[in-house]
């Protein structure tokens, strides 16, 4: 005799209302999986970060892994249920933060595209005072001609830097135009262009065009903060049922043991794939 033959039968009312119940936990579960994928296009359309991304498409599986282990009956409709929202939830999250990290970011652009236009204008006019309008020659001097010769060979070398980096179109190029000006700038001021009244007009206009493009020059990309998986935190010391984290653990969702590592989703995800090899 077994355990089940213990149990009283189920009545033909009880079993209807089990097959509602699984019913109603699989259409919610379908609709839980078309409601990430839609997040997740939401996120490639617009560009997101690769992280948040990737913590989507974790959900998506995890959602699959779940449907094969309720086919199963390794998953009460309970504790799917309560999956299914926490992944609905986490994935809300990840679009929400998505939005504000791409909203960042264009506004980031916007400054980074306003301080490149400066810096290429002050190069492009530095161009026109200095070697069209030739503003500084009356000022410079020369200890011998073959200063003076030296002296020509990098200005003329400078100017076709700044028109090669202007080239570019870039932002960076912009400011190694900039920058190439001003060193032409400072060795006019070695050789007396500096006693000129727009000598420190000129220097202060790199400086601050300069000073505004680093200001708003993106740094490095940091991955998105991703936020902590629902589903790598349900345990009875969260505050859910212990009745669904048992269930949870059958099902392989959740470690039985705490100090496992690779819990949560991909612990479910791993188990699940490792079942389809056998």
């Amino acid at each position: 005799m077994t355990d089940d033959d213990d149990l009283p039968p189920l009545h033909p009312q009880d079993a209807e209302a089990q097959a509602s119940l699984r019913a109603a936990a699989l259409a919610e579960l379908l609709n839980a999986q078309a409601y990430v994928n839609d997040a997740l296009e939401t996120m490639r359309r617009a560009g997101m970060d690769a992280g948040l991304i990737a913590a989507g498409e974790k959900q998506l599986l995890a959602l699959d892994a779940l449907q094969r282990q309720f086919a199963e009956g390794r998953i009460s409709p309970g504790a799917l249920r309560e999956a299914i929202a926490a992944s609905k939830a986490f994935s809300t999250s990840l679009v929400q933060q998505g939005r504000v990290e791409v909203a960042a970011r264009e506004i980031e652009m916007t400054a980074l595209q306003a301080a490149s236009a400066e810096v290429r204008q002050a190069s492009e006019d530095f161009l026109h005072d200095y070697y069209e309008k030739r503003v500084f020659d009356p000022y410079l001097h020369f200890a011998s001609a073959d200063d003076e010769r030296d002296y020509r060979e990098r200005e003329t070398a400078r100017q076709r830097a700044i028109h090669a980096a202007l080239a570019e179109d870039t932002p960076d190029g912009n400011q190694r135009a900039a920058q190439v000006g001003q060193d032409q700038l400072e060795d006019a001021g070695r050789h007396g262009a500096s006693d000129s009244p727009d000598y420190a007009g000129w220097m202060d206009r790199f400086n601050g065009v300069k000073t505004t493009f680093e200001a708003t020059k993106p740094q490095r990309q940091k991955a998105a903060d991703i936020p902590s998986d629902p589903l790598d935190d349900i345990s009875a010391d969260k505050g859910v049922d212990p009745n669904i984290v048992k269930t949870l653990q059958l099902a392989g969702v959740v470690p039985t043991d705490a100090s496992i590592s690779g819990h949560g989703v991909s612990r479910a995800i791993a188990a699940d794939r490792s079942s389809e090899r056998v």
